[in-house]
């Protein structure tokens, strides 16, 4: 997957992962919907497949569950 498909199908993965979580994660992949996928790959990036590049926007949601459970304490 070039990274043009992959700008086009970032909302359609967030959507995704959106579908099969709790609810009170949804702050989460509020704030990815906010992401401009631009900033996350450059014109370069290629997946060698969908599920690569789903599984990239899945890493991005479980970072920020990490942090969302477990609030840094500085």
């Amino acid at each position: 997957m070039e990274s043009i498909e992959f700008i086009q199908r970032y909302p359609s993965f967030v959507r995704q992962i959106k579908d099969v979580i709790k609810p009170e994660f949804y702050p989460i992949t509020d704030n990815l919907n906010e992401i401009d996928p631009h900033d996350l790959i450059t014109p370069g990036t290629w997946f060698p497949n969908e599920n690569s590049a789903f599984g990239f926007v899945w890493s991005l949601f479980l970072m920020r569950l990490n942090g969302f459970i477990h609030p840094s304490s500085h």
